[in-house]
């Protein structure tokens, strides 16, 4: 039967004398809450169907149905957090939605197995969440406890308790696009009910626990692919909202600009920290926690169009490591440009070097740059630097610019002057991973790659942070999601770049190790960059700003850390390896080697080491005697020889790794 919704009260057939039951008998079910709708929704025309069985245990059953819209109905006043909802926005009925799980602990008993508190707690979420909820079932339970499951227009909220356990769990599931995430402050504040103390001892009360909220967040179905790539809450930042481990998600701020969403969250993470032991360190002076308050801090991460961006715990792991490899790679960089960093912590790297005098910092979203002054304010202080000033984008050699980098550099390559070139240039922009116009643009526009060239100095030096590091099992950059930068590095070695470096860091708080890469106008760099630990950290001494408080500038990078970077890894060799066809450089490590063509291979700029495990065999020691007498020997008959430079500081051959073409038409490779 089709028609308007009613209202139906069932009481159960069971003939138990619980208690319990006589206590629920003895409420009236005009008592229990009915759903409203909103002023101006209309009740629809639906079919209801309901069974019930009479079950040992379930002392009650009720079913309450939506009344008309009343616009005397004043539910809970909530400011709720996150999301923008856009009421005037018709939603595109298609099969996907979003699910919200809600687990909250030390809650009240007396709260937790009362069910007319319980349903008006749901019909209050579902009015406050502009929710249609067309009707509720519940049934409380004996000894205690309370299940309720809603019917929503949208779908559906339930939720089940343990009184005894004060605990209760919430399910809330809607169809369509409108935001979901503010409902759960609602469920919180609704459901959250602390424990009473009412006749405790002050002793006994101190060991009351505030309520404690677990939750996830999931997309759900087969939204069309614009809204999949639309919805910020598909990237990265749904990964975590999804993650169970993430016992603490606090949103700090979520910021619509003209350009992107900004969202700011607190994170605890049980496997690293707990909540219990922040809460300690701010409550309880004479503890072991309030005496190191910095290791019980939640990590805070910023994510821009729901990728993540940095967070604090690796802030200087991944900043230090962007900037500073490069920098030393320069023998006195004075002019820095940096291509995005709004959070302007790659900008405080850069100012830790005393020698340099102006950088350039081409942001296009200022709002990046005001909302993490304001809730990352460590990434740009700078007032423990000498002679800075305390935000960094105040220093006197910090010139900020909101624009389209792009286009910046484009229109003031072309003007030729000297004075404006760079010894530096930094790209802490979006991941090449990223499928997006302007990743594309960043990392496949070969007049912008052109223009990055010309604005370096003769002996300037390009560094780009590379995303996510290739793991052994990993095809070609070329046939993965990585293709944009197997297209940026071919066109760097175009573009005529005499040295590139790839290295891998660890650490940089992305889940995976993270690819940096500096390439060089000049292939002078790489003897900076292979310097040996002491004479990177005699370097590191005299370079960096001292500091009002006497600590070191640098928090994570330092000689030894630089020595790992001097090497790619295995996985990297591999990666590039698997092209098709193979790189000459990647044959030059097998056992099948022709000396006539490799007599006239002439290896490109790149920063793949063959590993030592696939040199150490003597017949490839063999043969590479065999090539250098080849090469004496036709060197007046080929056109165009590669040229041959021994260094007496090399090791022999096979012991040490062997670079793949570090110069351009330099085989650099074996002790003289």
């Amino acid at each position: 039967m089709t028609a308007p919704a009613t209202t139906s009260t069932l009481t159960s057939a069971s003939t138990l004398q619980h208690p319990k039951e006589q206590k629920r008998q003895n409420v009236e079910m005009s008592n229990l809450p009915f759903p409203i709708l909103k002023s101006g929704k209309e009740k629809p025309m639906t079919s209801f169907i309901s069974k019930n069985f009479a079950i040992e245990g379930v002392v009650s059953h009720t079913t309450m149905h939506a009344q008309q819209a009343r616009d005397d109905y004043t539910p809970i006043k909530n400011e709720n957090k996150g999301g923008v909802n856009d009421d005037d926005k018709e939603e595109e009925h298609v099969p996907a939605g979003q699910h919200l799980l809600v687990d909250i602990k030390n809650v009240d008993a007396e709260f937790l197995d009362c069910e007319n508190c319980l349903a008006q707690a749901m019909v209050d979420v579902a009015y406050d969440s502009d929710l249609t909820l067309l009707s509720y079932h519940c049934h409380s339970l004996q000894p205690m406890g309370v299940s309720c499951v809603g019917v929503l227009l949208e779908s559906h909220i339930s939720l089940h308790t343990w009184p005894s356990e004060g605990v209760i769990t919430l399910d809330l599931f809607t169809c369509g696009e409108k935001p979901l995430l503010p409902s759960r402050y609602t469920i919180e504040k609704l459901f959250g009910i602390p424990q009473q103390t009412t006749g405790m001892s002050e002793e006994d009360a101190k060991y009351i626990e505030e309520p404690v909220s677990l939750w996830m967040y999931k997309s759900r179905g087969f939204p069309s692919d614009e809204v999949e790539e639309e919805n910020p809450l598909n990237k990265d930042i749904g990964e975590y909202l999804m993650n169970k481990f993430i016992e603490y998600k606090e949103e700090v701020a979520s910021v619509e600009t003209d350009f992107q969403r900004i969202d700011v969250y607190d994170l605890i993470d049980v496997r690293f920290n707990n909540l219990k032991s922040f809460r300690t360190s701010l409550s309880q002076a004479d503890s072991y926690e309030a005496a190191n308050p910095q290791s019980y801090l939640p990590d805070r991460v910023l994510f821009l169009d729901g990728i993540m961006q940095s967070t604090r715990i690796a802030d200087e792991a991944y900043h230090e490591t962007l900037v500073h490899p490069g920098m030393f790679a320069h023998k006195d960089p004075k002019r820095v440009a940096i291509i995005g960093g709004g959070e302007c912590a790659t900008l405080r790297e850069v100012l830790k070097h005393r020698t340099v005098e102006h950088v350039k910092m081409i942001e296009i979203d200022g709002g990046v740059v005001e909302v993490s002054k304001e809730f990352l304010p460590s990434w740009s202080d700078c007032s423990d630097l000498r002679g800075s000033t305390p935000s960094c984008t105040d220093d006197p050699r910090a010139d900020i610019r909101y624009e389209d980098a792009i286009a910046w550099f484009e229109a003031n390559s072309s003007k030729g002057e000297k004075s404006d070139l760079f010894d530096v240039i930094i790209s802490d922009a979006l991941d090449p991973q990223e499928d997006v116009p302007f990743a594309n643009g960043l990392y496949n526009d070969s007049t912008y790659s052109k223009s990055l060239f010309d604005s370096l100095a003769d002996d300037g030096v390009l560094i780009f942070q590379l995303g996510r590091s290739p793991v052994f099992v990993d095809p070609a950059d070329e046939m993965s999601k990585s293709r944009t930068r197997a297209l940026l590095l071919n066109s760097m070695i175009e573009l005529g770049y005499q040295a590139m470096h790839i290295y891998v860091e660890g650490h940089a708080g992305f889940g995976s190790p993270w690819a940096f890469l500096i390439a060089c106008k000049k292939s002078d760099c790489s003897h900076q960059w292979n310097a040996n630990q002491a004479q990177i950290e005699k370097e590191i001494h005299r370079r960096m700003l001292r500091t009002y408080s006497g600590t070191k500038p640098l928090k994570y990078f330092d000689g030894a850390i630089m020595m790992g970077y001097q090497k790619p890894t295995r996985a990297w060799e591999q990666t590039i390896c698997r092209r098709s066809p193979a790189p000459d450089d990647c044959i030059l490590a097998t056992k099948k080697i022709r000396i006539p063509e490799l007599a006239n291979a002439q290896l490109p700029p790149s920063s793949l080491n063959i590993a030592e495990s696939l040199v150490t065999n003597v017949e490839f020691v063999s043969s590479v005697a065999a090539l250098v007498n080849y090469t004496v020997e036709m060197g007046s008959q080929v056109e165009n020889p590669p040229k041959l430079n021994f260094s007496s500081a090399l090791k022999p051959v096979a012991h040490r790794n062997i670079p793949y073409g570090v110069h351009t038409s330099n085989l650099k490779f074996l002790k003289k």
